[in-house]
C-alpha cells in the first residue's frame, strides 16, 4: 500500500497551488477536453532472480544495536518493494548483528503513507540542519514512487532551495520496485477487446502512480482519456478521484455513484449521465481488498508489464549527504545486500515480512511475503484475479536502473523525464514551472563509490528471459515512419531520430520480445524490395544494440523483410506508398 495522492495533488498541496487553482476554476478549464496519450515512453526492468553464489547473512537479533552509529530517519510507505531494507535493519531500528550494524549506520525506520507530511519533515530537517548539524528534527529521507518524482521533487526543492542550493533534494539510490501491485483492475471485457474501455469509470487517486497506469495503457490502445473528473465522455476513460487508495477501493466496492454533464469533444451536450466506477487503479492490498469484498474485476496491465515506473526511489538532503558521506554509502550497500538476501533465501524473506508487519502496524509477515511474491487467487465472484508483486533491489539492480552499468541505460532517467513531460503536457496551469533535469536531481556518486569499492565482489542483477522466435502472444503493435538513404538500408538523421522512440517504445517493455518487420511499396521488383527490407529492418536491430547492448540481446528481437507484400494502402498513389514504406514493431512474448 502506498500514500494518498502521492503524485502531483500531495505535491501541489505542499506548496498550496492546488486548491489556489480549484478555487479559482483553473482546474475546470485544465480537465476539459478528452484527449488522446500521444506517446508514454517508460522503460522497464527484467525479472527478477536469485543470485547465485551468495551466503546466507543470518537472521538479525531482535535487540536494538548498542552500537555508536550515525543516526538516520527514513519515512517509508507500507510497500514490498522495501523488505531489503527491512531485513538489512533488523527491525523499525538497527538491531544487532544485522547489515546496517555492519555497515556502521544506526537507522530509524517510520511509516508514513502522506508523501505531502514526509516531505514537510524533509523540509523541516534541513531548515534545522543548515543551522545545526546535529539537530534531530525531521527526517533525513524518505521513499518515493519513481514516476511520482517530478512533481514531488519539484514541490520540495521550490521550499529547500529557499534555504540554500546544495540544500536541494536528490535522489541517491533505489530499494526495489512495484512488480504487479500497482495495477489497472476492470471487466474481463477490457481485457479482451481494450475498446471496449471507452466510456467506462476508473476510480483511482487522480494523478498517481495507478492513475499513470491507466495512462499508459490507454496510450497503447489509442483509447482516450477524460482528465476532468466532473464530466463523463462517452468515447474515453473516465475517473473518479479519490482522497487516498483505500477511499479509491470503496468507491468500487460499495458502488458509488453521481450524475454528471456528457461532454463530446470537449463540449458539454446539455445530457446528464449517472456514472458509477466499473474499474479500478489501485495497489496491494487494496487489490487483495476489492477481489474479496466484490470481485467482478481481473488485473488488465499493471508494473509488471511497465516494470520500471514505479522504483522505490530514496530522496534526501544533498548538502546533508555529502557531509554525511561515508554513513550513506553505509545505508546503501547495506540496503542492497539486504535485497540480495531476500530475493535469494527464504529465511530472510520471511524475516523481513516480520519486520515489515511491525514497521507497517499492519497484517502479519506471512502476508506481505504472500502478496510480494504475487499470487493468483479467486474474487468473491469466482473470477481468477492476478494480485501482488514486488522486487527487491542489490547493488548491481541499482547500477542497471540508473545507467552505471556496462551496455545499461538510465531507466529511472528515462521514467522522470517521461512523466515530467506528461503533466505538464496535460496539466499546463497546474505544473507551470519547468521540471528540473534529471541530472540536477540525481547523485549518484554513492553508488559510483560503491560500484567502485566493491567491484569484484559485486553480485548479479535481475536476468531477462526471452522466448526464442518471433512474437506469439501479441500485447502491442506499432508502425513508424523511417527514412533510410535510398536504395540503402543506412538511416538518415530522421531515420534515427524516429528510431530513437522505438529505443523508448522497446525500453517500455523490456520484458517483453520484439519483431521488426521491414515494409515497403510496389516500385521495383520483390527481388530488390525484399532483401532491402530485411536489410532495414537488421540496421534497427543493429542500432538498438549498439545503445545498450544489455537490454537488447539477439534472443529478443527478430527481424523479417516482407517487402511489398503486406500493404496497408493503395500503392497507386503517392500518399499509399509513403504509408506501405514503414517498419513494424511487433511486441509480446
Amino acid at each position: 500500500m502506498k500514500p494518498a495522492a502521492k503524485i502531483a495533488i500531495i505535491a501541489i498541496i505542499i506548496v498550496g497551488g492546488y486548491f489556489g487553482l480549484q478555487a479559482s476554476g483553473l482546474l475546470d478549464k485544465v480537465f476539459k477536453k478528452s484527449v488522446t496519450v500521444a506517446s508514454v515512453d517508460l522503460p522497464t526492468a527484467p525479472e527478477n532472480a536469485a543470485t547465485a553464489g551468495l551466503t546466507f547473512a543470518g537472521i538479525p537479533s531482535s535487540d536494538v544495536s548498542s552500537k555508536s552509529a550515525p543516526q538516520i530517519t527514513i519515512n517509508v510507505m507500507a510497500w514490498n518493494a522495501q523488505l531489503g531494507l527491512m531485513f538489512a535493519n533488523g527491525g523499525k531500528t538497527t538491531t544487532e548483528g544485522s547489515l546496517m550494524e555492519k555497515n556502521g549506520v544506526k537507522l530509524n525506520i517510520v511509516r508514513q503513507d502522506n508523501i505531502g507530511q514526509a516531505s514537510q519533515d524533509l523540509i523541516k530537517f534541513a531548515q534545522a540542519y543548515s543551522e545545526n548539524p546535529s539537530t534531530a528534527t525531521g527526517v533525513n529521507m524518505f521513499a518515493v514512487m519513481g514516476d511520482g518524482s517530478p512533481s514531488v521533487l519539484a514541490s520540495l526543492n521550490k521550499e529547500l532551495k529557499k534555504i540554500g542550493d546544495d540544500y536541494r533534494a536528490v535522489i541517491i539510490g533505489s530499494a526495489g520496485r512495484s512488480n504487479g501491485e500497482d495495477a489497472l483492475m476492470a471487466p474481463v471485457s477490457w481485457k479482451e477487446n481494450p475498446q471496449n474501455a471507452k466510456g467506462g469509470v476508473v476510480s483511482t487517486v487522480l494523478r498517481d502512480g495507478d492513475f499513470n497506469i491507466v495512462l499508459i495503457w490507454a496510450s497503447n490502445n489509442a483509447i482516450k482519456i477524460n482528465p476532468d473528473e466532473t464530466t463523463y465522455d462517452p468515447e474515453a476513460i473516465n475517473f473518479i478521484g479519490a482522497s487516498d487508495n483505500v477511499e479509491a477501493g470503496e468507491k468500487y466496492i460499495t458502488q458509488y455513484s453521481e450524475e454528471r454533464p456528457v461532454v463530446l469533444n470537449g463540449k458539454k451536450t446539455g445530457k446528464k449521465h449517472k456514472i458509477q466506477a466499473n474499474a479500478v487503479s489501485v495497489w496491494t492490498p487494496t487489490d487483495v481488498t476489492v477481489s474479496q469484498k466484490r470481485g467482478g474485476l481481473v488485473r488488465i496491465v499493471s508494473t509488471k508489464e511497465f516494470t520500471g515506473q514505479m522504483p522505490n526511489t530514496i530522496i534526501t538532503v544533498k548538502k546533508w549527504a555529502e557531509d554525511n558521506r561515508q554513513a550513506v554509502e553505509g545505508f546503501l550497500l547495506a540496503m542492497t545486500q539486504g535485497g540480495d538476501q531476500v530475493k535469494s533465501f527464504s529465511p530472510a524473506l520471511d524475516k523481513a515480512g516480520d519486520i515489515s508487519a511491525s514497521v507497517y502496524n499492519e497484517q502479519n509477515g506471512a502476508y506481505w511475503v504472500k502478496y510480494a511474491k504475487g499470487v493468483t487467487e479467486s474474487d468473491k465472484q469466482g473470477l481468477q484475479v492476478d494480485l501482488g508483486g514486488s522486487v527487491q533491489f542489490n547493488l548491481a539492480d541499482n547500477l542497471n536502473t540508473f545507467g552505471l552499468a556496462p551496455n545499461s541505460t538510465n531507466t529511472f532517467g528515462i521514467v522522470y523525464s517521461t512523466f515530467g513531460k506528461i503533466y505538464k503536457d496535460l496539466y499546463p496551469e497546474i505544473f507551470e514551472d519547468k521540471f528540473a533535469e534529471v541530472d540536477e536531481i540525481l547523485d549518484l556518486s554513492y553508488l559510483r563509490n560503491l560500484q567502485s569499492k566493491v567491484g569484484a565482489t559485486l553480485t548479479g542483477g535481475e536476468i531477462q528471459k526471452y522466448n526464442e522466435g518471433d512474437v506469439k502472444q501479441v500485447i502491442a503493435t506499432k508502425a513508424y515512419t523511417i527514412e533510410f538513404a535510398t536504395g540503402s538500408s543506412t538511416l538518415t538523421p530522421s531515420g534515427i531520430a524516429e528510431v530513437e522512440k522505438i529505443y523508448d517504445a522497446l525500453i517500455i517493455a523490456n520484458g517483453l520480445s520484439a519483431t521488426i518487420e521491414g515494409h515497403s511499396d510496389n516500385v521495383g521488383g520483390e527481388n530488390i524490395n525484399l532483401p532491402l527490407s530485411e536489410a532495414r529492418a537488421n540496421s534497427i536491430k543493429t542500432y538498438l544494440q549498439s545503445k545498450a547492448s544489455a537490454n537488447f540481446p539477439d534472443k529478443r528481437i527478430t527481424t523479417h523483410g516482407y517487402g511489398s507484400t503486406k500493404p496497408i494502402a493503395d500503392n497507386s498513389t503517392e500518399a499509399g506508398r509513403a504509408k506501405n514504406r514503414r517498419v513494424t514493431i511487433i511486441m509480446g512474448r
